[in-house]
């Protein structure tokens, strides 16, 4: 059976020069996931490709992935590249100057504010500028780029994208609303795996998020979500 494999990237450089660069533990856990992988491989062989959506933490989460499959680049989607969160965010507080955000926020103040923005964007609430994705510009992408996706058949296809875009591949086979969409995105782990299995007519979910290659004693601090 034909299995695609969502991975979101490892932790991001959140604060520092470009958000869109590993931390050094985002390095780690791309490597243990990486391991993982390479393990599970070894246990059940079968044909294998990395996609990337092109961006750099992605394709630095693929890359040790690709290392173990012996494997020199990702397939690059443009459509699996995720929404710019960081303008949805801005176009929110565009609109609501008087937001309560503290000079120093903590991860749950963050959550809280994309949650808010996300909501905001959902609804067709902010003032987009002329580059800036709609919701369901956003949406229409993504789905474009999976209807492309040619799953190996019979093998192993590993997909190495963001938190939005994994929450918009299952919104479009699950039927999520927007506000189960949101939510579903804002648990997303980094470099957590979530399973698919293709039958040659649907496909089925078969594991969220899960973060298997971090649940142990030592690894607990490197589960993330930002």
């Amino acid at each position: 059976m034909t299995e695609v494999l969502l991975v979101r990237h490892g932790q991001a450089s959140l604060g520092g020069p470009s958000y869109d660069q590993l931390s050094t533990l985002g390095y780690q856990q791309a490597q243990w996931l990486a391991d993982y992988l390479h393990a599970q491989h070894q246990l059940n062989p079968k044909a294998a490709m990395v996609v990337s959506g092109g961006m750099k933490r992605q394709q630095q989460t693929a890359e040790p992935i690709l290392g173990h499959l012996g494997h020199t680049s990702a397939l690059e989607q443009s459509g699996f590249k995720e929404f710019d969160f960081e303008s949805v965010v801005m176009s929110y507080l565009e609109l609501n100057p008087g937001y309560p955000l503290a000079d120093k926020p903590t991860s749950n103040d963050l959550y809280r504010l994309l949650s808010a923005a996300m909501e905001t964007w959902a609804e067709s609430g902010l003032k987009l500028h002329a580059h800036q994705e709609s919701w369901l510009d956003f949406h229409h992408r993504v789905a474009q780029a999976w209807a492309e996706l040619q799953p190996l058949k019979d093998g192993r296809s590993i997909i190495v994208t963001s938190a939005g875009v994994i929450a918009s591949i299952l919104r479009q086979l699950l039927r999520l609303d927007n506000r189960a969409t949101i939510q579903l995105n804002l648990q997303i782990k980094n470099s957590s795996v979530t399973r698919l299995h293709y039958d040659g007519s649907h496909y089925h979910l078969s594991g969220f998020n899960s973060v298997s290659h971090l649940e142990h004693p030592e690894r607990l601090h490197a589960i993330t979500s930002a």
